[in-house]
């Protein structure tokens, strides 16, 4: 999940990676296999450098591991290869000399993506970055991990470890916006009173341009990553309003020191003490605890979920415990080979005169699953307002190779199902009640 369910998790290895990185389609013992000589392919292989064949088999074996969708490695590598084929223009193309066949093994599928690599790479011009061996192999990654939904990529080791101090810092320079993927690109969902926010972003606005660059083929994390800088600088950006066939409009924002506040206190228009849970994050679960703490027992609640793309599935299930008995099933992790099951560990659940929720189409992943949990518990009489939520009930891991200095592999991992084995991935959960007028905005 982006901010919307990331269970984030490293892979730790030595400083060489593997013990024994090249493994025998590195050696070359497939080479028969191939129209070509044994020591063509050993010439071809020593222009690969160590680090780059442990960095391939790392992510393959990482890929291999995590991934919901079953996958063996000589499967991964000719996925790879045969993305980054139908990218590349005709020139490079023409440099796949031979397709990986389907029952090929590791050793004959890895020499067959190595020379390719090589080939396009000998065959771009002298400093072309874009066709670096390295960068080639992270791309025809990604291209294949594109293959599996909207969520799951490679991000490089460029970009890997701002990710992960963005990931884990709670201040930070920037517009105040946090950014989710649907199919339609990536949206924009601004902080209230913030920066983004004052200058014209709305909830729902499609980003299409920042700094004149389009957005159509970054990542989530390299838009954010362009959206920060020095506070004071400020950014261009082009965002489209209204959905995508809406009216682009360029707007200019400053960029400003942010404190994350997941939690924001909003007039009761007699719905209940509104509380708004803007995102889901390490720090929320506590900070709505001392919420509760202050307004005492028994109380008419109103928790507000609209626009919030989630959190980690750790994150999500402490908040929904804070109000689930202690034995309350709150949600079932699912991938191929196991389950996992989350059952509340409160002893002492705020339990609230009435509960009523807020939610819209932009409220995705974990806040899904803590209104699932919710929702199922009948003794808590929830009520909910709105429109059917996004509907995103699979989880991602962040994969770090090597501490993030070789990338990360951003993975879905498990299937998501409520207490009641609700499944509303792709469909989203409804609502019962539509919107009043008066919680609108």
């Amino acid at each position: 999940m982006n901010r919307a369910g990331i269970v984030p998790l490293g892979i730790h290895r030595s400083a060489g990676g593997y013990p024994c990185p090249r493994r025998h389609f590195l050696r070359c013992a497939a080479a028969a296999s191939l129209a070509f000589s044994i020591s063509a392919l050993q010439a071809q292989v020593e222009d690969i450098s160590p680090q780059d064949a442990n960095f391939l088999l790392t992510a393959i074996e990482t890929i291999e591991k995590h991934s919901l969708r079953r996958f063996t490695q000589p499967e991964i590598i000719a996925g790879a290869c045969t993305e980054l084929r139908k990218t590349l223009g005709e020139k490079y193309r023409a440099h796949f000399a031979d397709r990986i066949p389907p029952d090929a093994d590791l050793d004959l599928a890895g020499n067959i993506y190595v020379r390719a690599i090589l080939n396009v790479a000998k065959a771009a011009p002298a400093g072309a970055q874009d066709f670096a061996v390295r960068v080639l192999m992270e791309r025809s990654l990604n291209l294949f991990l594109e293959t599996f939904d909207d969520y799951s990529e490679f991000i490089p080791g460029s970009i890997a470890p701002e990710l992960l101090r963005m990931e884990h810092s709670v201040e930070y320079v920037g517009v105040g916006v946090e950014l989710t993927r649907r199919d339609e690109g990536i949206v924009c969902i601004p902080y209230p009173s913030e920066n983004a926010s004052l200058a014209g972003v709305l909830k729902g606005d499609l980003l299409v341009q920042i700094e004149g660059r389009d957005t159509g083929k970054m990542t989530i994390y390299e838009a954010a990553q362009r959206l920060r800088g020095v506070a004071g600088a400020k950014v261009n950006i082009l965002v489209r309003q209204g959905g995508a066939q809406g009216v682009n409009q360029a707007i200019t924002i400053e960029r400003a020191k942010l404190q994350r506040a997941p939690l924001e206190v909003r007039p009761d228009k007699g719905f209940g003490h509104h509380l708004r849970i803007s995102a889901i994050m390490p720090t929320t679960a506590n900070a709505l605890k001392q919420e509760l703490l202050a307004l005492g027992p028994d109380k008419a609640l109103l928790l507000d979920f609209r626009g919030n793309p989630g959190g980690s599935v750790a994150d999500s299930v402490r908040i929904a415990q804070l109000f689930l008995p202690k034995g309350t099933p709150i949600a079932t992790l699912e991938r191929s080979g196991g389950k996992q099951k989350f059952i509340s560990e409160s002893a002492a659940p705020y339990v609230p005169a009435r509960l009523n929720i807020l939610q819209d189409q932009l409220t995705a992943s974990g806040a899904e699953l803590i209104i699932a949990a919710l929702t199922a518990h009948a003794p808590l009489r929830v009520r909910t307002f709105g429109t059917r939520t996004f509907g995103k009930g699979i989880v991602q891991d962040l994969l770090a190779l090597k501490g993030g200095e070789w990338g990360i592999v951003k993975i879905t991992s498990f299937k998501i199902y409520g207490p009641r084995n609700e499944d509303w991935n792709g469909k989203g959960l409804p609502a019962d009640n539509e919107m009043p007028k008066e919680l609108a905005r």
